[in-house]
């Protein structure tokens, strides 16, 4: 659960969450180039969902982390997110790093997927969920 009023201060905590895990990523350097590419493409998918991503040096494979915001925060221009999928992925794999927010776009633009979403509470039941819906395509 992220408790925050801006998007730049949930990217903050899914950052630091990765950082404390993964030590060899730079929670700053993530920080930054995520920030920075918000600024230019920002990461809404639409129905409440982002999807804020990066290539790292540092990671051997890829990591995504799900953040569900305890208030839906709404970013200048923007309409209200409630879920932040931020994925990360090794530098120099584009194309697995291309299938991985194909999969996560076409899983969250399921009408039932994103109901079932909002019903879960637990950071366990949400990975239980996904992996659930998953295996069910």
């Amino acid at each position: 659960l992220i408790e925050s009023a801006n998007l730049g201060n949930a990217l903050t905590q899914l950052v630091q969450l990765v950082a404390k895990k993964y030590p060899k990523i730079s929670a700053d350097e993530a920080l930054k180039e995520l920030l920075e590419r918000e600024r230019h493409i920002p990461s809404y998918l639409g129905h409440g969902i982002a999807l804020p991503h990066l290539h790292l040096p540092q990671v051997n494979r890829r990591i995504c982390l799900v953040g569900r915001l305890n208030q839906p925060i709404t970013p200048p221009g923007g309409e209200p997110i409630w879920l932040i999928f931020l994925l990360i992925s090794p530098a120099g794999d584009p194309e697995r790093h291309l299938a991985a927010l194909g999969e996560i776009a076409r899983l969250c633009s399921d009408d039932a997927t994103r109901n079932g979403l909002e019903r879960v509470r637990g950071v366990s039941d949400i990975t239980k969920y996904l992996r659930r819906r998953l295996r069910g395509r």
